[in-house]
């Protein structure tokens, strides 16, 4: 950022000169355009979306386990029950303790993708956030840079608070092989 509060506009570089980051334009307090640029020397790192921890867990060991041993690629699973039993709390202690750190857990090399339909109900904010986890071009259409992102990856993808989702269908129709853990 330049001493006007611009954003730098152009590719940033490595240490080595290769392309790579991102370039930006737009003001501090404006609309900024992000477009990703990579080299091939970039390897890709897998998104490891997590929900927030639930700050105390206790006596849920057995729910836990199940989870655990139920989530598998090509696989969905669903949580579901009355608001306020603590069926995101389940959820998200379980993708914790399947990823404690930030690398992708061997059951899904391709990453975890968390999507809360409680603060963004519309399914093409979920697919948007989906292509852009993997890079994705979101031409043609969002639904099919969605599919694209997914095709052949064992990801986990997170869904939260699916009774308040506008079309859920359309988020599940792009899963592919990869597992879903729905809460409801």
């Amino acid at each position: 950022m330049d001493k006007n509060g611009r954003i730098a506009h152009g590719p940033q570089t490595n240490i080595d000169g290769d392309i790579c980051g991102q370039i930006l334009s737009g003001q501090q307090d404006g609309p900024v355009t992000i477009n990703n640029y990579y080299s091939k020397s970039v390897p890709f790192r897998p998104p490891v979306q997590k929900p927030p921890r639930p700050e105390k867990f206790i006596g849920r060991e057995n729910e836990v386990a199940d989870l655990l041993r139920d989530l598998k690629p090509e696989r969905r699973v669903t949580i579901c029950g009355p608001g306020g039993i603590g069926k995101t709390a389940l959820a998200a202690e379980a993708i914790w303790r399947l990823a404690p750190d930030n690398n992708p857990p061997a059951s899904f090399p391709d990453g975890i993708i968390f999507h809360d339909f409680y603060r963004q109900p519309q399914a093409i904010h979920a697919l948007e956030a989906i292509a852009y986890a993997y890079g994705g071009d979101l031409r043609p259409g969002i639904s099919t840079a969605a599919r694209r992102a997914l095709a052949g990856r064992q990801a986990l993808l997170v869904l939260d608070g699916t009774e308040a989702a506008d079309d859920l269908d359309a988020v599940l129709e792009i899963a592919g092989c990869c597992g879903v853990l729905v809460t409801s």
